[in-house]
């Protein structure tokens, strides 16, 4: 959970973000093959100033920060930071796929993502409540820690109960 809450707090504190909202954290199976047992998921959304590139830096530098490995194979990992749509833009390129491939199929992303955003998922022309509703994924998850206020993160203190 440390490494959950420093990554939220080196997104959403370093300014480029704003009006931000946390979701609720979720324990979920690894997906995909993942090994290294369950994974803990929330998604941050918000107005971020700057372009696509320079949000998935910003990723990217959260990754670093925290020791997570450039390339993560399904294996067990201390952060992994993914964009899942960046407004309406559609991309298909070598670094960014935009919006996040395989995010319409895991409920893992679409519960956490519906508490945060009602907007349209580019490409899927529905919400993430939605496409929850008729996402096939059947895959256990744990509600671990409810959601902060919005626009603020989580108390230390809570983390260690």
């Amino acid at each position: 959970m440390r490494n959950l809450f420093d990554a939220c707090r080196f997104i959403t504190l370093n300014g480029a973000v704003d009006e931000f909202r946390i979701s609720s954290v979720y324990s979920t199976p690894p997906a995909g093959g993942c090994t290294g047992g369950d994974f803990l998921n929330c998604v941050i959304a918000g107005c971020f100033s700057g372009t696509e590139m320079g949000l998935l830096g910003l990723c990217r530098g959260v990754e670093e920060n925290l020791d997570s490995p450039e390339k993560k194979m399904n294996s067990a990992r201390t952060i992994d930071a993914d964009i899942l749509y960046f407004g309406e833009l559609i991309i298909e390129g070598i670094e960014l796929i935009l919006p996040h491939r395989g995010m319409h199929l895991r409920k893992f992303v679409l519960l956490p993502l519906s508490e945060v955003s009602d907007r349209i998922v580019p490409g899927h022309d529905k919400s993430p409540a939605a496409l929850l509703e008729v996402c096939e994924d059947e895959s256990e998850i744990v509600l671990f820690l409810d959601r902060p206020a919005e626009g603020e993160l989580w108390k230390e203190d809570v983390l260690f109960v």
